[in-house]
């Protein structure tokens, strides 16, 4: 009796199997970063339209009075949504500035709070 070399039905079946999974497994690891990474991008955005509005504050001729501000900020081709909350704290001489900004003007999709102390001009 004579054998012949090669795969049976079952074997190619398995291999086509653990192919199968380990694509799908590359594919899904794949659309999470690709998502990750478009958040990522979001976030730096938002860190430097807060930045920018911390520098405003530092800039400004004013010591920033205690309050709430808002506004919107155009950068690289979004619109920016920002709100500042400035609160005295036990030191006279400084403020606490809380930095919000969001996609929506009604920041209901944050993407990063920054906070910072302003100290008298």
């Amino acid at each position: 009796m004579r054998r012949h070399a090669g795969f049976t039905l079952l074997e190619v079946m398995i291999a086509l199997l653990v192919t199968a999974l380990a694509l799908a497994a590359l594919a899904g690891a794949a659309g999470r970063a690709a998502s990750d990474t478009g958040h990522l991008r979001d976030r730096t955005e938002a860190a430097w339209v807060a930045q920018n509005v911390i520098t405003d504050l530092r800039l400004a001729p004013e010591w920033p009075a205690p309050g709430t501000r808002r506004g919107e900020a155009p950068m690289l081709g979004r619109r920016w949504y920002w709100q500042v909350r400035i609160t005295p704290v036990a030191d006279p001489d400084l403020r606490r500035a809380e930095v919000v900004v969001a996609r929506d003007a009604d920041a209901a999709d944050v993407l990063g709070r920054w906070v910072v102390h302003l100290g008298r001009p």
